[in-house]
């Protein structure tokens, strides 16, 4: 009778090779000296080092401390914003980096990531991706997030002009001009009722919101009213987006 050994008996075997052993100590050790050189830093630094999302060894290696720094930021949890003197109450507001988005810290926690594994061990994600919103100052990540969409929307609706089927969109796609057109359009509005909620939260609170250096010079006159629709009814912008709703376009 011939034994056959199963490539699971295979891999246990391999396991309690001397230099198997020796190789998963060596990682082990490595392992522990870096969350100990982590656990020294400032919150500051962690905060910074979990935001460079790929952040390099500090021991000269040629890798990633990525999830080192994802290990640090859940065992410190909630001690991490306190460090950092951000609000730790579940109802706390957290404006999104990347888009100005507002949820709660709670909605954050358990939502940026995996659910089934949320709360505290998802403090890295809000810490990358968050920071609390000064409800005193204008949300201008928001603002910049919401203009940019919109003039992304603006530039596609002019690049449809004239455009009668689907095999004369540039790169091709099955939908026709008029959809895209709609979609586009529609995607303005969301992204515009956004904007106007931001600009009145501001505007009830007397909180000053100087748009100069995000408009160009018909944009300024048309948020402050002060236009010609003659004139600015064709101007494609960052900002020109209610001229959309009487528009040809």
């Amino acid at each position: 009778m011939v034994f056959q050994m199963s490539e699971s008996n295979q891999t246990c075997l391999l396991e309690f090779k001397p230099a198997v052993i020796k190789a998963k100590q060596s990682e082990a050790d490595y392992d522990a000296k870096v969350m100990l050189h982590l656990s020294k830093k400032p919150a500051q630094e962690i905060l910074a080092g979990i935001r460079k999302g790929h952040p390099d060894s500090e021991f000269g290696e040629p890798r990633t401390w990525r999830f080192f720094f994802m290990d640090e930021c859940r065992r410190r949890g909630k001690q991490l914003f306190t460090d950092l003197g951000w609000p730790t109450e579940m109802n706390s507001l957290y404006a999104n980096l990347h888009t100005g988005g507002v949820e709660t810290l709670e909605h954050n926690l358990n939502n940026l990531c995996h659910p089934e594994d949320g709360g505290w061990n998802h403090s890295w994600a809000v810490a990358e991706h968050s920071e609390p919103l000064d409800s005193a100052k204008p949300n201008w990540k928001l603002i910049k997030y919401e203009m940019g969409k919109i003039q992304t929307n603006l530039q596609k609706i002019e690049s449809l002009k004239g455009l009668k089927t689907a095999d004369e969109v540039k790169g091709g796609g099955c939908e026709s001009p008029a959809s895209l057109r709609k979609y586009a359009k529609n995607s303005i509005g969301f992204h515009q009722e956004d904007l106007d909620e931001e600009l009145k939260r501001c505007k009830e609170n007397n909180i000053e919101v100087n748009l100069d250096s995000l408009l160009c010079k018909k944009c300024k006159l048309f948020y402050k009213g002060e236009y010609d629709k003659g004139v600015v009814s064709n101007h494609t912008c960052i900002c020109s987006t209610k001229v959309l709703n009487t528009s040809s376009a």
